[in-house]
């Protein structure tokens, strides 16, 4: 009996050692996790503080809005009827009867030149603001500080583009015997007096519309009529000495809008088509490509803009054919050099156009502003006491907002 009671002592004992164990164990365990939580939550805090947290959420791909707090005064700058106006470098530039006039983004008159245009085309760019007199031969350039340079052409000009880094001025011509041409000049050369042409490049059967360029290739979109059918032309030139390698016809349509990506990627638009065309200088290589990112097709969209966020993406606009609707919801794809996919969004409302430089998109409706960064997150969103009619950017965090007979500008600062 006694040696039972003495097994039945130690069976006892073993159990509560056990039991002491599995107590020791879980006391560990919530000691271990309180620690961990407390480690992460510090992490967590130090990120915020530092930055951290948001470079986690970029890694990831957790999307994230970075909203600031658009504040907009309107400017008490003279804008008629009959006025144009743009914004370059902290400068807001007015066309009107009297000539151009340039204002600081508070309103305070700067400077004024006299002139007068018959057929004035003002364009915003980051370090000028061109001034074109089309069907004329007047280009003028205003910079900060009033006019930066004046080209008088020698034939009629039909539309001019500068080079993404504002160095080359290609102008679209007429010429004798021709139905257009396409000259390149060096700025630098304008700005001293003696403009100096590099290379005009004349087209026999077809109207040039606009022109894209790179560090290796311009291109020059055109149409012209075959009876009754339009055609729509691309050429590509070298950028060395404009001498062309490469022409693709398109019947029935035509391009308006040209724009080069990375990778000497090519995004050509219309109203009903969004095209990717990539041509190889020399012999032709497997990394040419021509591709139909997006067709309207029957679908009740319509390709409204296009731009490029600086050269990563080609961003485009969409929305419904008929925007009287007031259910009309705009859609917004960033594209990638590949023609694929990368960010999209949509924002209630018919978008009206799309501007950008190195680092955001500003989108615009009747009545609202949108700025996105390059990730595709609302940066800040402005409503406009009066219809917007157009937006350009005063600077990387101001734009102009521009209406009927009004003008405002919008700063987007950390609330």
């Amino acid at each position: 009996m006694a040696e039972e009671k003495k097994t039945n002592a130690k069976i006892i004992n073993s159990e509560d050692a056990r039991k002491a164990k599995s107590n020791k164990q879980k006391r560990r365990i919530r000691f271990f996790t309180v620690v961990i939580a407390a480690v992460v939550f510090l992490i967590v805090v130090i990120g915020m503080l530092t930055g951290g947290y948001e470079a986690f959420l970029d890694c990831v791909g957790i999307a994230r809005n970075v909203e600031l707090r658009p504040v907009g005064v309107e400017l008490p700058c003279p804008v008629g009827a009959v006025s144009i106006c743009k914004a370059t470098k902290d400068t807001i530039v007015i066309y009107d009867e009297n000539g151009v006039t340039g204002y600081s983004p508070d309103g305070v008159w700067k400077w004024n030149t006299q002139c007068s245009f018959a057929n004035p085309v003002l364009q915003s760019y980051n370090n000028f603001a061109l001034l074109t007199d089309i069907g004329g031969h007047l280009i003028w350039a205003f910079d900060t500080d009033g006019i930066a340079w004046k080209y008088n052409f020698d034939n009629k000009v039909t539309g001019v583009f500068l080079s993404r880094d504002e160095k080359i001025l290609y102008v679209i011509h007429d010429t004798a015997d021709f139905l257009s041409a396409v000259s390149e000049i060096p700025v630098d050369s304008i700005s001293k007096g003696e403009p100096r042409i590099r290379y005009t490049r004349k087209f026999v059967s077809y109207h040039s519309l606009c022109v894209a360029q790179n560090s290796q290739q311009v291109v020059v979109t055109g149409m012209y009529t075959d009876v009754s059918t339009i055609v729509g032309t691309v050429c590509f030139l070298k950028s060395s000495d404009g001498s062309e390698y490469a022409t693709q016809i398109f019947d029935g349509e035509m391009f308006v809008k040209a724009f080069f990506t990375e990778n000497n990627s090519l995004f050509l638009a219309n109203s009903d088509k969004l095209l990717l065309l990539r041509k190889s200088i020399t012999a032709s290589s497997d990394n040419d490509i021509e591709k139909v990112v997006w067709a309207r097709e029957g679908k009740p969209q319509e390709l409204v803009d296009i731009t490029t966020l600086g050269k990563k993406y080609c961003v485009v606009v969409y929305r419904k054919a008929n925007n009287d609707t007031e259910d009309n919801i705009s859609e917004v794809i960033y594209y990638n050099s590949d023609g694929q996919q990368e960010y999209k969004f949509g924002i209630n409302g018919s978008i009206q156009g799309i501007i950008s430089n190195d680092s955001t998109i500003c989108l615009y409706t009747d009545r609202f502003v949108y700025m996105f960064d390059n990730k595709a997150r609302l940066v800040g969103k402005y409503e406009s006491d009066f219809e917007v009619t157009d937006i350009s950017y005063i600077s990387n965090t101001k734009l102009l907002v521009q209406g009927d007979s009004k003008i405002a500008c919008v700063s987007y600062e950390e609330e």
